[in-house]
């Protein structure tokens, strides 16, 4: 993990070592749950902040396979509007 500069670093040494994303994923509840906390006592204009738990692995999953069927050449590994957007551009550019 010290090696690692981005999250997408972390992401692919993550994939390559089951057991590293089950122990960063537990390591990392606590202040996801400290964070959380904090969020559910604030208010913007008398209406409180809400917060959610995030997607499962088969929700992620699910979701792709929706957005395939829309587009095709859109991939998990397209994960930010820059990737999407360098996508169109080579498409239609």
């Amino acid at each position: 993990m010290s090696k690692c500069g981005t999250i997408n670093e972390i992401r692919k040494t993550a994939e390559e070592n089951s057991t590293l994303k089950v122990d960063l994923a537990a390591s990392l509840q606590a202040p996801i749950n400290l964070v959380c906390s904090v969020f559910d006592r604030q208010f913007l204009k008398d209406d409180p902040f809400k917060t959610f738990t995030t997607a499962s692995e088969t929700e992620m999953e699910r979701f792709w396979e929706m957005i395939q069927l829309v587009d095709d050449s859109v991939t998990n590994e397209d994960r930010t509007a820059e990737h999407i957007k360098q996508k169109v551009n080579k498409e239609f550019g």
